[in-house]
């Protein structure tokens, strides 16, 4: 992995586990009582809160549902909301629209490229 892109994955996850600590004070929660919540140990949700690149997917995900927020992930890579993936479909997309051509022969469709069956 690239430098800069290690940096923003620790970045990134630093932020995710200030936010989770965020939300469990905003809770009242203690750290001992998140972490019996997620069926984890606390060093594990100390692990999570400090941003650590060890901590499983498994763990945040328990988080979130301890949080009551877990519909955060289940949206995070929404297909309707990808606009890379989006805009690379629509570059797929055909020009035009040919109506199909029949052989005929066979009565079989052509291509309507090609002019081969299919």
């Amino acid at each position: 992995m690239k430098a800069h892109m290690k940096t923003r994955v620790r970045l990134a996850l630093r932020i995710l586990g200030e936010d989770i600590g965020t939300a469990r004070r905003k809770r009242r929660l203690r750290q001992v009582d998140l972490a019996a919540a997620m069926g984890v140990s606390v060093g594990v949700l100390q692990r999570l809160e400090r941003g650590s690149p060890g901590v499983t997917l498994g763990s945040l995900a328990a988080a979130l549902v301890a949080l009551g927020t877990i519909d955060r992930i289940e949206s995070l890579m929404d297909m309707a909301e990808d606009d890379i993936g989006l805009l690379e479909e629509r570059k797929r997309l055909p020009r035009r629209i040919r109506r199909h051509r029949v052989d005929p022969l066979t009565g079989r469709k052509l291509d309507p490229i090609e002019g081969a069956e299919y």
